[in-house]
């Protein structure tokens, strides 16, 4: 396991969850570069976040297989919340607001979520 992937899960640990923003200043205090030009998505049209470059997505697939040997499904390691905690930061994406179990056809949603261990 990565050192940053172990600093989230900790974080996951202690807080039950951690948002896209926590994840970044995570990386920043650690002095990583993660941004760049890759989006992620959770099913077709549905973005959970943006502008992340590789080393920074395996790490976060890191994360979510780490809590998948638990019995957390992937779909189940995201919980939508409310586009307000990615507005207090300043940081929320433009686009409409999408559904986490949806897929979308010819409009690309922003599905606000934070990373959550269920199983705990």
């Amino acid at each position: 396991m990565t050192y940053l992937c172990n600093l989230i899960l900790n974080y996951i640990e202690k807080n039950d969850m951690i948002d896209f923003i926590q994840i970044e200043d995570i990386f920043k205090q650690n002095y990583f570069q993660y941004q760049g030009k890759h989006d992620i998505y959770i099913k077709k049209n549905n973005l959970i976040w943006e502008n992340w470059n590789t080393e920074a997505i395996n790490i976060l697939q890191e994360v979510i297989n780490h809590i998948r040997i638990r019995g957390i499904s992937t779909s189940d390691c995201f919980l939508q919340v409310d586009k307000v905690i990615y507005d207090i930061y300043g940081r929320s994406i433009n686009l409409p607001i999408g559904e986490l179990k949806k897929s979308y056809l010819n409009i690309v949603h922003w599905t606000p979520v934070v990373v959550v261990n269920k199983n705990q």
